[in-house]
């Protein structure tokens, strides 16, 4: 299994997915990092997993906005890990979700396609573009298929 990549961005992304891990989890929590491929041309799946704090549900919609921080009252980290993980997965094609239980942990998945291009590099800027692309379309959005061809600015998803 590979993808290509930009193995400094994906390498970064992987680092704030992890470091967010460590810095949620007790001595006595498990961080769990997987890597999945289904089957040939699906994407590839990359899960790290906690048994730490967790994130409450009313928050989950603003993890990935840039300078949240979590509880204003915490001090933990400078607000900039998720989205970079974000803007990096976008950047390659693909997205980042996650699944999280307060006090049960989080587990946060990162895809991307199992061929991205014929290139290992991205281009100049495409994680400013992705950070500040639209959220992707779909088939079930007939605003966005109608709205496709007609001279509309593209996202950084290729």
């Amino acid at each position: 299994m590979s993808v290509l990549a930009d193995r400094e961005r994906l390498g970064l992304a992987l680092d704030a997915l992890l470091e967010n891990a460590v810095r949620h989890t007790g001595t006595d929590d498990v961080i769990q990092l997987s890597v999945i491929r289904g089957w040939p041309g699906m994407p590839v799946r990359i899960i790290v997993a906690d048994s730490g704090s967790g994130i409450p549900a009313d928050q989950l919609h603003l993890i990935f906005d840039r300078f949240r921080t979590g509880d204003e009252d915490q001090s933990r980290g400078t607000g900039l890990g998720l989205p970079l993980v974000r803007a990096v997965a976008r950047a390659h094609g693909g997205d980042v979700t996650v699944r999280s239980e307060p006090g049960r942990g989080s587990e946060f998945e990162l895809t991307l396609p199992e061929h991205v291009s014929d290139r290992t590099a991205l281009p100049a800027g495409a994680i400013e573009r992705a950070e500040s692309a639209p959220a992707p379309e779909t088939a079930d959005d007939p605003a966005a298929a109608a709205g496709r061809g007609q001279g509309q600015q593209g996202s950084a998803r290729r």
